[in-house]
């Protein structure tokens, strides 16, 4: 694995672009903290190419500065440095932020994650009880129905309640996940999905009806726990358009999302989703990527920004002159799961994109190609693998995702490499 672990690095440093993207987050478990940094962006083969994965030299010092050490070390590797790298996508950190500063170089802040600050903002899940007094009448009403709905959850999924509910449903009790929001979405769905045999439930009597009774919302309650799950599906649209693959949803179809949260939920969503939002890293860069997908002219400061993004001396442009967008006809549904698709229907058009500049239509609006390769690493350090030495891991995983980069060719390249004198 090792000699094909070279092979398919060389491969790599022959086949990276002059400047290119790069996704990179990190992960911790059994108590190493690995970062993982993908090249992304056009000209990159399949899109995305994991580079390394791999524990700092020194864990107890996770700045920015080591991040900038660790991330030019790795680019070493493939004959590259800090000037190769075009923009950085990424968590909107502040780690990340003081990173693209130091580095100088422009950071797409990662939409999903912005999209989750709002939305736990909107539903007030997003601060702790020492600081409740900071949320309004509304948020509070919604926090305090999703900690009724938690509540009875619980009680449903103790021994007695699941035996109980499984006489009325084939459906189990869900409860929310702390750290995103759409834990509360599953949550909610469930809720309204059965709660009609709750009350079947409760009108039969038995062991735990009566507290189950005790914790069910009220006739007002439900109608408010209805109008959230219309918010959370409309919410869970454009999350699901956001995690599309690359090029599939570009920066202006994400402008388009975030200014109709904007004016269909109020300043709950300003907060994090605005364009000049204080979360957002680089917004001139943003700004500029919007304006060259809309064949716009830029100003001397957006132009400054996005000299990153011009075509080099030799390089073919990536993209065709125009850009369809999805069909211009497509009927309107009165549908909340359609919420951002009906958006992204009406708002595309046809695009021009200028040959001076690389195919911006392609630049990842997320860092979610890290967050699917880290459910990928979770699938392989199991409970009976966690022994497995960091380096590993690396090679692992280095060799499964970047499973389209080689073949039958690189591994006989491999076997035929000379092996080593101390083997």
């Amino acid at each position: 694995m090792d000699c094909l672990v070279q092979v398919l690095e060389a491969n790599i440093t022959e086949t990276l672009p002059e400047r290119s993207g790069l996704a990179f987050d990190g992960w911790s478990e059994n108590g190493v903290h690995y970062l993982a940094v993908f090249a992304v962006g056009p000209g990159i083969p399949g899109g995305k190419v994991l580079l390394g994965f791999s524990p700092f030299d020194s864990e107890d010092d996770l700045s920015a500065e080591e991040h900038k050490f660790y991330i030019e070390t790795l680019l070493d590797y493939y004959h590259k440095t800090m000037d190769n790298v075009a923009y950085f996508v990424g968590d909107n950190c502040a780690t990340n932020q003081k990173l693209a500063r130091i580095c100088d170089t422009p950071m797409i802040g990662c939409n999903s994650h912005k999209l989750n600050l709002a939305v736990m903002r909107w539903l007030g899940t997003y601060v702790d009880a020492d600081n409740i007094h900071q949320l309004d009448a509304d948020q509070l009403k919604r926090r305090r129905l999703l900690e009724k709905l938690s509540k009875l959850m619980s009680k449903l999924k103790t021994i007695k309640g699941k035996a109980l509910l499984a006489r009325f449903t084939d459906y189990v009790a869900l409860k929310a996940n702390e750290t995103r929001w759409n834990g509360n979405y599953r949550m909610v769905r469930r809720f309204i999905t059965f709660k009609d045999e709750l009350n079947l439930l409760i009108s039969e009597g038995g062991p735990i009806a009566r507290e189950v009774a005790a914790l069910m919302p009220t006739g007002i309650d439900i109608l408010d726990i209805n109008e959230i799950d219309v918010a959370l599906t409309q919410f869970q649209s454009v999350s699901l358009l956001l995690q599309k693959a690359d090029g599939e949803i570009n920066l202006d179809d994400v402008r388009v999302f975030f200014d109709k949260l904007i004016d269909d939920y109020g300043d709950h969503m300003t907060h994090h989703l605005a364009a000049d939002a204080d979360i957002v890293c680089s917004p001139v860069f943003e700004s500029a990527v919007i304006k060259l997908l809309n064949d716009q002219p830029l100003t001397a400061t957006e132009a400054r920004a996005a000299r990153c993004l011009e075509q080099q001396a030799g390089e073919e442009a990536a993209s065709v002159a125009e850009q369809e967008g999805v069909a211009e006809n497509h009927e309107v549904a009165e549908n909340h799961d359609d919420y951002a698709l009906n958006l992204l229907s009406s708002s595309r058009k046809k695009r021009r994109i200028t040959k001076k500049y690389i195919d911006v239509s392609l630049l990842p609006v997320s860092s979610n190609v890290v967050e699917r390769f880290f459910s990928q690493v979770k699938l392989n350090l199991t409970n009976l693998r966690n022994n497995l030495l960091p380096s590993t891991l690396e090679i692992l995983m280095f060799l499964k995702m970047n499973r389209h980069l080689w073949g039958p060719l690189q591994v006989q390249k491999a076997l035929n490499m000379p092996v080593p004198a101390d083997k």
